[in-house]
C-alpha cells in the first residue's frame, strides 16, 4: 500500500515553515500569477495544506482546497471549499473538475504515475505542477563524478525526525524533469510551459539580497533559467489532450464521488458501498 504523506501524525504546524522563506513563497506567486486566471467554474488546489496560495485562486466560484491534514484545513480560509482526502483517492467525479494545481506535493508521492492518473480522472482542462528537480545547478555540480545520480530519474533525500516533530524519518523525491513530463503525457496531459523558480535558494544570497529584487532577478533571467533547468523547482503548465468545455455546477456536493469505489453519493453517503462521510467544522472529510 502507498503512503501518504501525514501531518496530523506529528505535532508539526506547517505555517511555520514558511517563516523565513518570504524569497521562496513570492518567486511561486510570480509565476503562478501568469497561469491563473478565475473564472466562474472549480479550481482544485492538491495538497495545498493551509492555503498559503489560496489568494490566487479565492475569486474562483468553486475554490477548493484538498490536503491530507485536518490540521491544516483548519488553519486555512474558512470561504474556501475545504476537502480532506489524498491525492491517490480523489473525491471528484471524472472531469469534474476545470483547473487544478499542485504545489509542493509531489516531493511526497511515492507513486507519481497512480497519482497523476488519478489527477487527470478528476481534471478537464488544465493542471499547474511544482516538483523538485533532481537535476538542478547546484545538485549537479555536487554529484558530477557520481554516474548513479546521473543515469536515475528519481533522487531520495531522507529527513530525519527533528524539532519538527516527526514520528520516523521522512522521505523526500526529486524527480528529473523529462520523467515528469512523461508520466504527464502517459496520464493525458501536454506540458506547455515550464518555469524554473527559487533560483536564488541560498541562504547568503537571502541574507545579504532584498527578496523583491531576488524574484525580479528570477523573473529577469528566466529565459536562462528554465533552459537549462537551473534552480530547485519546476512549475509546469500542462493541458488536458482531450479537453471539454468548462462543467457547469451549482453545488460542489454534485462533484463530490466516493474515494473508494467512486460510486455517487447522496448526502456524503455512498449508494454503491454504503460508506457514509462527514462534514465537520466546514471541513469535507474523506480520509480513509
Amino acid at each position: 500500500m502507498t503512503q501518504v504523506q501525514d501531518y496530523d501524525s506529528s505535532n508539526y504546524d506547517y505555517r511555520n515553515y514558511w517563516k523565513g522563506r518570504s524569497y521562496e513563497h513570492l518567486s511561486e506567486v510570480v509565476f503562478l500569477k501568469e497561469l491563473i486566471f478565475p473564472d466562474n467554474s472549480s479550481f482544485l488546489d492538491i495538497g495545498g495544506g493551509y492555503g498559503r496560495l489560496s489568494n490566487l485562486y479565492k475569486n474562483f466560484k468553486f475554490p477548493i482546497l484538498l490536503d491530507y491534514s485536518i490540521k491544516n484545513l483548519k488553519n486555512a480560509d474558512k470561504n474556501l471549499i475545504r476537502v480532506c482526502a489524498d491525492v491517490y483517492n480523489l473525491p471528484f467525479k471524472d472531469s469534474s473538475i476545470n483547473h487544478a494545481m499542485s504545489v509542493r506535493l509531489m516531493h511526497h508521492i511515492e507513486n507519481p504515475s497512480d497519482a497523476l492518473k488519478e489527477v487527470s480522472r478528476v481534471v478537464n482542462n488544465d493542471l499547474i505542477l511544482e516538483f523538485a528537480n533532481k537535476n538542478h545547478f547546484i545538485a549537479k555540480v555536487k554529484h558530477m563524478f557520481d554516474p548513479n545520480f546521473n543515469s536515475t530519474d528519481l533522487y531520495f533525500q531522507t529527513h530525519k525526525k527533528d524539532s519538527q516533530g516527526w514520528k520516523d524519518s521522512q522521505i523526500f523525491i526529486n524527480f528529473k524533469y523529462e520523467y515528469i513530463e512523461s508520466i504527464l503525457k502517459k496520464s493525458g496531459f501536454i506540458v506547455k510551459k515550464h518555469f524554473s523558480v527559487s533560483n536564488f535558494r541560498n541562504g547568503y544570497a537571502k541574507k545579504f539580497l532584498n527578496t523583491k529584487f531576488l524574484v525580479l532577478l528570477d523573473r529577469t533571467f528566466q529565459p536562462i533559467f528554465k533552459k537549462t533547468l537551473f534552480g530547485p523547482s519546476i512549475l509546469v503548465y500542462a493541458l488536458k489532450k482531450d479537453i471539454t468545455n468548462n462543467k457547469v455546477i451549482e453545488n460542489v456536493e454534485d462533484i463530490f464521488c466516493c474515494p473508494k469505489c467512486k460510486g455517487d453519493l447522496k448526502k456524503l453517503s455512498c449508494h454503491n458501498c454504503g460508506v457514509t462521510y462527514k462534514k465537520d467544522s466546514g471541513i469535507y472529510n474523506f480520509k480513509g
